[in-house]
């Protein structure tokens, strides 16, 4: 997955004009615990009309472990934004140095989507997904993929409280009928920004559903 991510130093800078501007910052006293030495990741960014400004949502920890994550947002010059390096954010790998699939990191960033706009895990909710990732269209490539990918795991973390769904890598698999469905929200979400409402989320969520159902 493709990414930004923020040294401590261009994070306190970015702080400090946020700040200045009256606009969306991190609290103070938080930054302050955030060791120099790690790297903090653009969750994804949202769209907003004020012109020089991204918001966007950071990964954020005190530790060096993580133990305390918290997304957190924050309004970034676009000057700023534009400059920063674009990493692959390779996958966890086990013991063995195989690669896994990170699905609580997955159901954390969920969570944090759904606390930061109050969603409510309800198929209802994907509306507003529906809506932000429309929003997201004339965006450039590196945002519409994070975008996607952060939206995407809200829209699995619903699935499956509403199907009984179970992460496999990349997709779903959806039970019904005549075997497991795969789905994959992150391409749906994707698709829906690249094609707009013919490929919505919440209508393909609801015959994910549906399928679900009939088979109960």
């Amino acid at each position: 997955m493709k990414t930004k991510i923020f040294n401590k130093t261009a994070l306190v800078e970015a702080n400090q004009r946020a700040i200045a501007a009256g606009l969306r910052a991190i609290e103070p006293s938080r930054l302050e615990q955030m060791p120099d030495d790690m790297r903090y990741p653009v969750v994804f960014t949202l769209p907003w009309e004020r012109p020089g400004w991204v918001r966007c949502q950071i990964g954020t920890a005190t530790t060096p472990t993580g133990e305390d994550y918290q997304p957190v947002w924050l309004d970034v010059p676009t000057d700023l934004y534009e400059g920063m390096a674009v990493i692959d954010v390779p996958p966890a790998v086990n013991e063995s140095g195989q690669a896994t699939d990170d699905f609580q990191h997955r159901a954390k960033l969920a969570e944090g989507i759904a606390n930061g706009f109050g969603f409510d895990w309800s198929l209802k909710s994907l509306e507003k997904v529906d809506s932000m990732l429309h929003a997201a269209k004339g965006w450039k490539k590196t945002s519409k993929e994070i975008l996607a990918n952060a939206l995407g795991c809200y829209v699995g973390e619903v699935l499956i409280r509403e199907t009984g769904a179970r992460w496999c890598a990349e997709w779903l698999e959806v039970p019904a009928d005549s075997g497991n469905i795969t789905a994959n929200p992150f391409m749906r979400c994707w698709k829906r920004i690249e094609d707009g409402s013919a490929s919505g989320v919440t209508q393909w969520a609801a015959v994910l559903v549906a399928t679900k159902n009939q088979k109960t």
